[in-house]
């Protein structure tokens, strides 16, 4: 626990100084460009609030504000000064030696800076100067290249900093698709695990993050062209994808996984992954060091692949039979293991939150929900890995969506739950976090034939409510019952329901038709699992439902989490190369936040996307923890994006202040300062209200995730 408070403390560290980095640079190109037009500088800060240290010409370094002892000299000088005296300019003769009105501060508060020039004061238009060397009195064209120096020195620092990375080489996801759910928009558009994306909406590819943010940045209620490159097809494949709102801040998505490579946990550098990947590791019970490489899976040679594919290849051929994998660990040994395959089930779409979100399902048999595992808050709650549920809140026989429900229907207070625990029952009453947690992982409980209430499934694209095949069953099934056999054939969970499914159809199957098959079924009492009611129900299955049931196979399961995502490393090849690849992604990002703020406008990005200090801070925080080059590549991009937001047409901002100067010039005199204090209070309200909404966002986002 103290390593990773230091851990975090250090990523805050390294943000907050970085953060600051980039601002200061933006005061940088006011400051010198106010020196450039000879407008008296009155003070250059880092940080804000009380002074820590400041130097000024003449005074020398002092432990606080030298201001109190500037202002007395300059009130003595001018009171010996005679009518007709040549102007000061601010600078005062103390004894032969000259001191400057200009103060260097480091404040106490490390968190960006400013510039105060004379006559000129962002919130208060009307602190204006009738001194030669006031902000007022330069010209309008030096005035703006005063306001625009700050935009450019950010767009120059992101320059810099992005040629430093190329030049040295940024690790990053490449665009090959991972395992794709079958309800995910990219699996209906055909796309298929293993293609590699080359454009998405006429844009070139790189990096699995540039189709990301080109799916995030598209137009809404439109499909969006996406080009792959398939292994064994000579020629790209060219696909129409439609979009939905994902889980990620509900950005258009086309919910494509990032593919991954055959070594286990070595990229995952911060102590709470290294603890994950362990975990994961002793709960599928293989003993492997981090760093090991999968070597072969099922009697296959996969050295040399790019991803681990040739896994889930051999998962899908085992028949839930253990796969043998190899190892080759950090010092070349060899070690055998073997792994458990997981059934794969259908995954359909639920309405949750107003998202189409995916659930499993055997053709519509839902089943309970379970605890998958378990971090400190559910542990305290005694909530155990595998504990499934038989009542959460007023749900009786929960599915995932429905349990997941009632907990957030109880935020910030305590839920009873009624859990099945190594075949007994056992009554908790868990705390629920303000965001609707309790501190586990839930999934679907297909270790046992105990069904859940039936969720409301829909189609994901038009949101209409869609009929499951179990909604033929006569008499109709519900939450509380249990499936004991399948056309005569014993079964003890899901697992089992879905292989004895597939035997009994096979013929029916492969001949096209239908086939008509029966369950033997437990009502349940909840309070003791007693079977209060045994009946037999028919099931007419159609030959699509047979289709869709015969498509299921076998995945590698948990395993899967432990291997490290796939990666690539974007290196220039030479300083020229770098320079190019800098201004290339300054560009991208440049025009990206525009497109962002367009998106806004249009409504397929939403003003929950946005970040505020806070979310910054926090994703920083988790860069940082990774290594310095990405660290050095996020602030290449907050400066890029800082340019923009700089510039954009709203009082108070440079782009607001830029707009003035121009009707200035045009007008030949300023702007009223009414309308200019109008104006800023304007601006302080968009600013202030956008403020308070994203770092709303930003610390449910942390506090909830």
């Amino acid at each position: 626990m103290l390593l990773q408070l230091l851990d975090n403390a250090l990523g805050l560290l390294l943000i907050v100084l970085g953060f600051g980095l980039v601002i200061v640079v933006h005061e940088a190109g006011h400051f010198f460009a106010a020196l450039w037009a000879g407008i008296r500088v009155q003070g250059f800060a880092v940080g804000f609030g009380p002074a820590a240290i400041t130097y000024r010409k003449g005074l020398g370094l002092r432990r606080s504000s030298s201001e109190p002892e500037y202002r007395r000299l300059l009130a003595q000088q001018r009171a010996r000064q005679l009518p007709g005296d040549p102007h000061d300019r601010g600078w005062i003769s103390d004894g032969g030696t000259l001191v400057s009105p200009c103060e260097y501060r480091i404040n106490w508060v490390p968190l960006g800076g400013y510039v105060k020039m004379l006559g000129q004061e962002d919130a208060n238009p009307g602190a204006i100067s009738d001194e030669p060397d006031s902000y007022q009195n330069a010209s309008v064209p030096k005035r703006l290249v005063v306001i625009s120096a700050g935009v450019v020195m950010n767009v120059i620092l992101a320059a810099i900093l992005f040629v430093l990375v190329f030049n040295i080489g940024l690790k990053q996801n490449p665009p090959i698709v991972g395992q794709l759910s079958d309800e995910s928009p990219a699996a209906r558009a055909g796309i298929v695990s293993g293609d590699r994306i080359l454009e998405v909406d006429g844009a070139p590819v790189t990096t699995m993050n540039d189709a990301i943010v080109a799916v995030a940045m598209s137009k809404k209620d439109r499909p969006v062209p996406v080009v792959v490159q398939r292994p064994g097809e000579a020629a790209p494949i060219e696909l129409s994808a439609e979009p939905e709102p994902g889980a990620q801040r509900g950005l258009l998505s086309l919910g494509i996984p990032p593919a991954r490579q055959p070594t286990i946990g070595i990229e995952h550098t911060t102590r709470p992954d290294r603890a994950f990947i362990t975990s994961t590791l002793e709960r599928v019970g293989i003993d492997v060091p981090l760093g090991s490489t999968l070597v072969s899976a099922g009697g296959r040679s996969i050295e040399g692949s790019a991803t681990i594919a040739p896994l889930r290849e051999a998962a899908r051929e085992s028949n839930g039979a253990p796969i043998s994998l190899a190892f080759k660990g950090p010092d070349t040994q060899v070690i055998e293991v073997s792994a458990a395959p997981e059934a794969e089930f259908m995954t359909g779409a639920v309405l949750f939150d107003d998202v189409p979100s995916g659930i499993q399902h055997l053709l519509g048999l839902t089943p309970l929900m379970k605890v998958a595992a378990t971090n400190e808050d559910g542990a305290k709650a005694g909530l155990l890995t595998d504990d499934v549920f038989i009542r959460i809140g007023e749900a009786d026989w929960p599915s995932m969506f429905e349990g997941i429900s009632q907990i957030r229907a109880h935020a910030g207070r305590e839920v009873a739950l009624t859990i099945l625990r190594g075949g007994e029952l056992i009554t908790l009453r868990a705390p629920v976090s303000t965001q609707g947690l309790v501190g586990f992982t839930p999934a679907g409980a297909f270790e046992t034939s105990i069904l859940a209430d039936t969720p409301r499934f829909i189609d994901a694209d038009t949101r209409k409510s869609v009929t499951p095949a179990s909604s033929r069953l006569e008499p109709p099934v519900f939450g509380g019952v249990r499936i004991v056999a399948v056309s005569g054939e014993t079964v003890t969970s899901l697992i089992d329901v879905r292989e004895a499914l597939q035997r009994v159809t096979l013929d029916a199957h492969n001949a096209g038709e239908p086939a008509t098959v029966s369950l033997t079924l437990e009502t349940l009492a909840r309070e003791s699992l007693d079977a209060a009611l045994v009946d037999e129900a028919t099931w007419e299955l159609t030959p699509d439902d047979l289709a869709r049931l015969h498509e299921l196979s076998w995945t590698p399961g948990p395993i899967v989490a432990a291997f490290d995502l796939a990666a690539m490393t974007l290196k220039a090849d030479g300083p020229l190369d770098a320079l190019a690849m800098g201004a290339h992604e300054t560009k991208r990002m440049l025009l990206m936040t525009y497109a962002t703020f367009l998106r806004l406008y249009e409504g397929s990005v939403k003003i929950q996307a946005l970040s505020g200090p806070v979310g910054i801070a926090h994703t920083g925080m988790q860069i940082a923890a990774q290594d310095l080059l990405s660290l050095i590549f996020f602030l290449a991009v907050i400066s890029a994006n800082l340019a923009v937001i700089n510039f954009l047409p709203i009082p108070i901002v440079d782009g607001g202040m830029f707009l003035l100067l121009l009707a200035e010039g045009i007008r030949k005199k300023p702007v009223p300062i009414a309308l200019q204090n109008g104006l800023t209070l304007i601006g302080l309200a968009i600013i202030g209200t956008v403020f308070v909404i994203v770092t709303y966002n930003d610390i449910a986002r942390i506090f909830g995730s």
